[in-house]
């Protein structure tokens, strides 16, 4: 039996040249289909990969590319943003000036409304009463021309440099400086306003209106006869003309410390205002409040009449400071 033809041998022969043995390749017949078909499978799959490779370089650069671009677009966002900041941060250093000179200007409105009040709570002799609004020192320090001229360097460019650090220094201690004197300004404003309220006080305890709708005085204060006896007496108050029934007023804020009957006195009432100060209102026909109430300066507190001891219609009216007998001619107006 014969073979097949791809089990014939075939032989190759290479001659070097002379005087060199010559060399033989054989083999099978098979090779010359193998070969080409292994090459073939060799150069597909390379080709294969080549493919792969290209395609993820390119996948690669487009990623790349979009990143890029993305990265651009950021940054040209970042920018228009900053530069907006800028812009912003340029304005609001504007207004800020702008706000510091106003507040430097409302500030001196406050030392002018702090030197009326202080003029408004003098007191009587002439002295503030410890009221001290601010010392020289403090006055002086900062005043507000100071800092307005220390406000006027030129708006820095529009990069942040130097200068606008500097810039942005001088009016951080103005307004430092501005803060502190206005931090005392409103402590002395409180402390002339808690005095204004304690002597306003003091005069909504202080007799100063009339107890009575009429001003006819028919007994002054001091000595007189006894309108029962004829005999000389200190008469400790003021009596006041009047028709039966008409209202008694409180003449201050007060307490009804005593309200009752005697037979020399009639129905009487004792107002304490504080402060030492304490009225007493008697030959009344009629009470209208009870120990312990609180009664306010003009409000009604009795009626007129001719009760204890007593020669007609009227109202007898004493003032006591501290315990002492005082004209009550000199708290009427």
């Amino acid at each position: 039996m014969s073979k097949p033809e791809w089990h014939h041998k075939f032989t190759f022969l290479f001659i070097p040249g002379a005087n060199q043995s010559t060399r033989r390749l054989r083999f099978a017949a098979y090779w010359l289909f193998l070969f080409p078909l292994v090459l073939a499978v060799l150069i597909l799959m390379l080709f294969v990969w080549q493919m792969d490779v290209h395609k993820r370089f390119t996948s690669t650069i487009s990623f790349l590319r979009s990143e890029i671009s993305s990265q651009e677009m950021q940054y040209a966002d970042l920018k228009k943003e900053k530069d907006e900041t800028i812009q912003q941060l340029e304005h609001d250093m504007l207004r800020l000036s702008e706000q510091t000179e106003q507040f430097m200007e409302q500030m001196e409105a406050v030392k002018q409304l702090e030197e009326e009040l202080r003029n408004h709570a003098m007191l009587k002799g002439g002295k503030s009463s410890g009221l001290t609004i601010l010392g020289e020192e403090a006055s002086s320090a900062t005043h507000p021309v100071q800092i307005q001229a220390a406000m006027t360097p030129q708006m820095p460019s529009r990069h942040l440099s130097t200068s606008w650090k500097e810039w942005t220094n001088v009016h951080y201690e103005s307004l430092k400086q501005a803060t502190e004197e206005a931090s005392m300004l409103t402590t002395s404003l409180q402390d002339a306003k808690q005095q204004l309220d304690n002597q306003l006080k003091r005069l909504q305890a202080t007799p100063s209106v009339w107890p009575t709708r009429t001003r006819r005085i028919t007994s002054t204060y001091g000595y007189r006869k006894d309108p029962f006896t004829g005999v000389v007496r200190f008469h400790q108050g003021l009596d006041i003309d009047g028709e039966a029934g008409d209202p008694i007023y409180a003449t201050a804020n007060g307490v009804v410390e005593a309200a009752g009957y005697s037979s020399s006195q009639g129905h009487y009432i004792i107002l304490s205002h504080g402060y030492g100060l304490q009225t007493t209102y008697m030959h009344l026909s009629s009470r209208l409040v009870k120990e312990g109430e609180s009664v306010q300066k003009g409000s009604t507190i009795g009626k007129m009449g001719s009760t204890g001891r007593s020669t007609g219609t009227h109202l007898h009216y004493e003032v006591h400071q501290s315990g002492r007998i005082q004209n009550p001619a000199a708290y009427l107006p």
